[in-house]
């Protein structure tokens, strides 16, 4: 608050406390990694706390938000984007913003903990589902020899046995290949 700066994140939040103060139908909501509120009352406005360019606030329209993100529909349907959270849902987002901070400053072990919690806490995230497979895949190559049932190694056979080489245009290219999975 003092420094009158914040984040996709932290200022959708801000906005969603202060709604549930006041009583109103509120919750965070998300397209990719992308968050803001939204408010879901008779009618349904989305409310952008970050509008770069744009003075700080807008309510797009949800075919808007699809079109400018490039949001593809399962990402609704699977109950990921474009929706507003619940509260477990949000504690979720949440946690899986700690684990990125524990991931930006190198503390891996704590950031794998969180992600685990995120994704426990809101399931069908499909960002906390890229930034946790995102470290455990190379966490995993502590944890087993490789070409060791349950490897690393072996998971990228089982995929390419299952899904073919490169899956979905993808290619893995080891512990830094965090950024390209995560990227796309």
């Amino acid at each position: 608050m003092d420094t009158r700066r914040g984040t996709c994140g932290s200022m959708a939040a801000l906005y969603v406390a202060i709604g549930w103060r006041l009583g109103w139908p509120v919750g965070l909501a998300c397209v990719k990694s992308h968050y803001f509120c939204r408010y879901d009352g008779r009618v349904t406005h989305n409310l952008e706390a970050t509008q770069s360019g744009g003075g700080g606030f807008s309510s797009p329209f949800d075919d808007d938000l699809v079109r400018r993100e490039k949001l593809p529909r399962i990402a609704v349907a699977c109950g990921s984007d474009l929706r507003a959270l619940t509260p477990r849902e949000t504690l979720g987002v949440f946690v899986g913003f700690r684990g990125r901070h524990m991931m930006d400053t190198g503390r891996y072990d704590a950031a794998q903990r969180d992600y685990l919690l995120a994704r426990w806490l809101f399931p069908n995230s499909r960002r906390l589902y890229l930034d946790a497979m995102g470290l455990s895949v190379p966490y995993g190559e502590r944890l087993f020899s490789h070409g060791e049932g349950g490897s690393p190694s072996n998971l990228c056979e089982l995929l390419v046995e299952n899904y073919g080489w490169p899956s979905a245009g993808y290619p893995l290219d080891g512990p830094a290949g965090y950024a390209t999975f995560t990227s796309h």
